[in-house]
């Protein structure tokens, strides 16, 4: 089972471009109703928070829903994986040195996130897995090669989900289904399985 790392062990309180990474001690934990969902009793990866802002904006987090809702790609991820959004490399760091994952593309559409986060995750590819690609999930598949195939597939380059973009899970993901290996290749995207209780929590 693979697990997630601490990343506050990676990075530090900084700041670069528009962006300002910060440490926080106080762990934000999911809501009961999310828990239940996953069926967590108890506190999930307790460790420190780290936060990736933009202008006062959390882009990226390390909190417990964060982890909850990401941990479907980290149980099922195999093979070569395509991943739409870097953040803060929360489910790259734990498949880098695994021996089920042969390589790993990651698509960003921000120069300064590939640069900072980007070189981070370099540092500890230590097996050459790794290539970071400038590019935007929605319309990154129109410049992408027919014969490009990846046996997992995860779009995750939603800073947050609304009641105006939730429904784009489902449409984006159709761009990049013929680029799937086989029948048991993997495409999820994030939040995709919560979806009906994202709905009703926009909702109530």
């Amino acid at each position: 089972m693979r697990n997630y790392i601490d990343l506050s062990t990676v990075f530090s309180d900084d700041t670069f471009g528009d962006y300002n990474i910060v440490i926080d001690s106080e762990k934000y934990t999911a809501s009961d109703q999310l828990k239940n969902f996953y069926n967590i009793k108890n506190d999930f990866e307790i460790f420190s928070d780290v936060y990736l802002n933009k202008e006062d904006k959390t882009i990226m987090c390390t909190t417990e829903f964060e982890l909850l809702t990401n941990k479907p790609f980290l149980d099922n991820a195999n093979g070569d994986v395509l991943i739409f959004g870097l953040g803060l490399g929360l489910i790259v760091f734990p498949i880098l040195n695994d021996t089920d994952i042969t390589s790993i593309t990651i698509i960003e559409n921000d120069e300064s996130i590939i640069e900072y986060i980007g070189n981070k995750i370099l540092e500890y590819d230590t097996d050459n897995k790794v290539t970071i690609l400038s590019g935007d999930g929605y319309n990154y598949h129109t410049y992408m090669d027919q014969n490009e195939k990846y046996d997992t597939i995860f779009l995750d380059f939603w800073v947050e989900l609304n009641k105006e973009n939730i429904e784009e899970i489902t449409l984006v993901k159709e761009n990049y289904r013929s680029f799937l290996k086989d029948g048991n290749s993997i495409l999820m995207s994030w939040c995709e399985d919560i979806k009906d209780l994202l709905i009703r929590s926009f909702n109530p």
